[in-house]
C-alpha cells in the first residue's frame, strides 16, 4: 500500500488522542477526487486506541458533508441522525425542537446565538440517555467535508465551525479544495483560517488504496480479476493521463464493467483481447473526462497512423490524436479490436450495442479461425501473423480482387491501401502505377455492375473520408495514389447514387401513397433513420403530373401532410442550395395543382388553393432564382 499520505494519518491519531482541547482545527486539502474523504474514513475505521495495544477499532466521530447545505440547521439535522438514528427515522417523527435539545446536551453549542452555552435541555424536550463516549465532547472528532461546495457564506460557516473549536473544546477536521475557495474570493477565508486552522495537510492521490476500494463495488468476477492482475498497467495509464482525480478512475472502472456485460464468455476468456480493449478504453475515457477529447472526435482516431493527420492546425503543432498517442505509448490505438465508431457510442453516448460490439470483435483474428478471417485483415497484420496463413490469405486476396468480391466501401478502401503497400514491398508482381490503374478499373467494373454502395449508410456518410474501417486504419492513407483513388471511388459512388435517384423516386411515390408520415420523414430533417433525402433533390426526378395525380388521390388530411412537406423541407436554409433543382419542379406542381383546382367544386378548390398559398407560394417568392414562377393572376390569361 502507498505511504505517501501516512504522515497525515499519523497526525490525525496524535490529534485524536490528545487528552486536552487543542483549540484548533485540522485542514486536509486537495483537489476533488484525490481521496480526502477516503483517507479520513480509513483512519477512523482502523484507529488503534492507546489502551487497546494493537487491536484496531472504529473511532466514533461525527461527519457532515457541507455540499449544497444552505443553513446550520441542516448540519445539525445530520448530526442528530448520527447521534440517534432511531429517533431520526421516518417512523419516529421527531420534531426539530427535540433535535435541538438533544444537540445541546451532546455538543454544548450556542445554537441560539445569545453567546451563552445552551447546556440544559428544555423542559418540554424528553430526557434521553446518551452513551458515555458522547458526553466527553473533546473525545468526539467532528468532520466537516466539502467546505468549498457549501452554499452558506464562507465567513458564516467558518464562524459556525469555530464555535465548536474555540468555545466547545471539540476536535474538528475540515476537508476542502482550498483552491476553489480562493478562486471565489478568499479574503474572509484567509482571515478566519489564521485563527481557526492549526495544521494543514495536502492529500496526494493514493492510487493503490483507492483502486482496491473501488474493486469492492465491481460485481463481475472476471472483470475484477482482470483489474487485479493488471493494476500496475491501469495505474500507468491513469498516471499518464495526469487526471489525479480518483473519481475519474472509479467511473471508468464502472463504465468498463457495464460495457463488459455485452461480451460473451468467449470474449472475456481471451486475456490478450481484454487487455487490448481496456487499454484503449481507459485511455480514451480518461481523455474524455479530462475534457481533452470531445466524444464526437473519437471516430476520427484512426487518422492517427500511417502518416500525418490532416489538420487545420499549424504544421508545427502536434495533432490532437498524435498528442494522445504520445501520452500513452503503451496503448495499441492502431490495433484496437473495437471499432472507433463502437467506442464513440460507448464512451460518448453510453450506448451499448451488443450486435455492433460482437461484430467488431468477432471479425478479429483473436476470435476468428484463419480460414474464416477476411483475407485483407490477415494481410493488414501480415508482419505479425503466421506466414503460412499470410501466404494463403494473399492468394485468396488476389482471387477476390480479380473476381470483384470486395464491394463494401470500407473494405475497398483497405484493399486499395494494402495493394499499394504490397506493391511497395514487392509482395505482388505489380508496380504502384499498375496497382493504381487496376484499382480504377476495379471501381469502374463495380460501377457498371451496379455494385457500388450508394445508400446513405453509416460508413458512406460518416467515415469514407476518415482514416479507418473495422477497427483498423488504412495503409498508405497519406500517399498521393491512395488519395486520388479514394477521390475517384467517391466520385463514382456519387454518380451511382445519382443514377439510382429515378428508381428511388418511384419508391418514394409509392411511400407517399402508402404512408404519408413516412413520406414526410424521408424529405425533412428529423431525428429518425428515415430522413434519407432531406438534402437530396429527389423530387425533381418525379414527373410533376404524376405527383399531382398521386397527391389528389389521397384523402384530404393526407394531402395536407404531403403539401406541408415543402414548407418544412425548405425551412432550413443550409440545404436550400442543394435542393435548388427542385424549385422549378415545385413551381410546375403549383401550376398543375391550380389548374386542376380550377375545375373542382368550391370547397375542394378552396382547400387546394389555400394549401398552395400557405405552403408553396411563399417558398416560390422567397427564392429569386425561381424566375419561371407563374403567379395565380396570370394563369387564366
Amino acid at each position: 500500500m502507498s505511504e505517501i499520505n501516512t504522515h497525515i494519518e499519523d497526525f490525525l491519531k496524535y490529534y485524536s488522542d490528545l487528552s486536552f482541547a487543542p483549540q484548533y482545527a485540522v485542514l486536509i486539502k486537495g483537489k476533488w477526487g484525490t481521496g480526502k474523504t477516503h483517507l479520513v474514513d480509513r483512519f477512523f475505521k482502523t484507529y488503534i486506541p492507546k489502551s487497546s495495544g494493537s487491536k484496531p477499532r472504529e473511532l466514533n466521530h461525527l461527519y457532515v458533508s457541507l455540499y449544497g447545505l444552505t443553513s446550520t440547521q441542516e448540519i445539525e439535522d445530520a448530526f442528530f441522525t448520527q447521534l440517534h438514528p432511531l429517533l431520526s427515522s421516518k417512523g419516529a417523527h421527531i420534531a426539530g425542537k427535540i433535535f435541538k435539545g438533544l444537540l445541546k446536551a451532546s455538543i454544548k453549542v450556542d445554537l441560539d446565538g445569545d453567546k451563552k452555552t445552551d447546556a440544559n435541555i428544555s423542559a418540554q424536550a424528553p430526557v434521553i440517555a446518551l452513551p458515555d463516549y458522547l458526553k466527553n465532547t473533546n473525545q468526539l472528532p467532528i468532520v466537516f467535508d466539502d467546505l468549498e461546495r457549501c452554499s452558506i457564506p464562507i465567513k458564516d460557516i467558518l464562524g459556525y465551525i469555530n464555535a465548536f473549536v474555540e468555545h466547545e473544546d471539540c476536535k474538528v477536521i475540515i476537508l476542502a479544495d482550498e483552491d476553489k475557495i480562493l478562486e471565489n474570493g478568499g479574503d474572509d477565508y484567509i482571515k478566519i483560517k489564521e485563527k481557526l486552522i492549526g495544521k494543514t495537510f495536502e492529500v496526494r492521490a493514493e492510487f493503490e488504496a483507492a483502486f482496491n476500494h473501488f474493486l469492492e463495488a465491481i460485481n463481475s468476477t472476471s472483470i475484477k480479476k482482470l483489474y487485479q492482475s493488471n493494476m500496475s498497467e491501469i495505474q500507468l495509464i491513469f498516471d499518464r493521463s495526469k487526471a489525479r482525480n480518483l473519481r475519474t478512475l472509479q467511473r471508468t472502472m464502472w463504465d468498463f464493467e457495464r460495457f463488459s456485460k455485452a461480451l460473451t464468455t468467449v470474449h472475456k476468456a481471451h486475456n490478450q483481447a481484454m487487455k487490448d480493449i481496456y487499454r484503449v478504453f481507459f485511455a480514451l475515457s480518461f481523455e474524455l473526462k479530462k475534457g481533452r477529447l470531445p466524444h464526437e472526435r473519437i471516430i476520427e482516431f484512426s487518422r492517427l497512423f500511417w502518416g500525418k493527420e490532416i489538420t487545420k492546425d499549424k504544421v508545427d503543432k502536434l495533432p490532437f490524436t498524435q498528442e494522445i498517442k504520445k501520452r500513452y505509448p503503451e496503448v495499441p490505438f492502431d490495433q484496437t479490436i473495437l471499432g472507433y465508431d463502437v467506442l464513440a457510442n460507448i464512451l460518448g453516448n453510453s450506448i451499448i450495442d451488443k450486435t455492433k460490439i460482437h461484430t467488431s470483435l468477432d471479425q478479429h483474428h483473436y476470435f476468428t479461425p484463419p480460414k474464416k478471417e477476411a483475407s485483407w485483415r490477415i494481410l493488414w497484420d501480415a508482419t505479425r501473423r503466421d506466414q503460412e496463413h499470410v501466404s494463403t490469405a494473399l492468394h485468396k486476396f488476389e482471387e477476390q480482387f480479380t473476381n470483384r468480391e470486395f464491394i463494401i466501401t470500407g473494405e475497398i478502401m483497405h484493399v486499395i491501401g494494402i495493394r499499394l503497400w504490397l506493391a511497395d514491398i514487392k509482395a505482388i508482381p505489380k508496380s504502384r502505377a499498375e496497382v493504381f490503374q487496376e484499382v480504377k478499373t476495379y471501381i469502374d467494373d463495380l460501377f457498371q455492375d451496379n455494385k457500388l454502395e450508394t445508400d446513405n449508410n453509416e460508413f458512406a456518410s460518416l467515415n469514407r473520408n476518415m482514416g479507418g474501417y473495422g477497427g483498423l486504419c488504412f495503409r498508405e492513407k497519406q500517399s498521393d495514389e491512395y488519395q486520388e483513388l479514394i477521390s475517384y471511388l467517391c466520385t463514382r459512388q456519387d454518380e451511382a447514387l445519382e443514377d439510382s435517384y429515378p428508381e428511388k423516386a418511384k419508391i418514394l411515390m409509392q411511400e407517399m401513397h402508402d404512408d404519408t408520415d413516412l413520406f414526410f420523414q424521408r424529405l425533412c430533417i428529423n431525428n429518425t433513420v428515415n430522413q434519407l433525402y432531406y438534402e437530396i433533390p429527389i423530387l425533381s426526378y418525379i414527373e410533376p403530373d404524376d405527383f399531382v395525380d398521386q397527391l389528389l388521390s389521397l384523402p384530404q388530411d393526407q394531402q395536407l401532410t404531403v403539401i406541408s412537406v415543402f414548407k418544412q423541407r425548405y425551412e432550413h436554409t443550409g440545404f436550400v442550395e442543394k435542393l435548388r433543382d427542385e424549385i422549378p419542379w415545385l413551381n410546375k406542381v403549383s401550376v398543375i395543382l391550380r389548374n386542376k383546382a380550377s375545375k373542382m367544386d368550391a370547397i375542394p378548390k378552396h382547400a387546394i388553393e389555400n394549401n398552395i398559398e400557405w405552403y408553396i407560394q411563399p417558398l416560390l417568392i422567397r427564392f429569386p432564382y425561381t424566375s419561371i414562377y407563374v403567379p395565380l393572376k396570370n394563369l387564366n390569361k
